[in-house]
């Protein structure tokens, strides 16, 4: 897991896909009540805004609770760049 966790692919994580995969596993019994962990290195693009509606509708309806954490930033800007959001 590290070994691909310390590979790079050229920067700007496209976050759609991951998150929408957690998004339908919620209505399974099995992850009632889970959490999302975004682990980035804060370089991030622009989730689709349809992702984010539903995205705020889990958190409304549901009780979703979205958490992120910014891990060894490639540059002081990039850390900068980071938008908690």
């Amino acid at each position: 897991m590290l070994g691909f966790l310390e590979k790079v692919f050229n920067g700007g994580s496209d976050f759609n896909t991951p998150i929408s995969k957690c998004l339908d596993r919620l209505t399974d019994r099995a992850w009632a009540n889970s959490d999302i962990l975004i682990v980035s290195d804060g370089e991030l693009r622009q989730p689709a805004q349809e992702l984010m509606r539903k995205l705020a509708g889990a958190k409304e309806k549901l009780g979703l609770r979205v958490h992120g954490l910014v891990v060894g930033a490639a540059t002081e800007d990039a850390a900068r760049r980071a938008d908690p959001a």
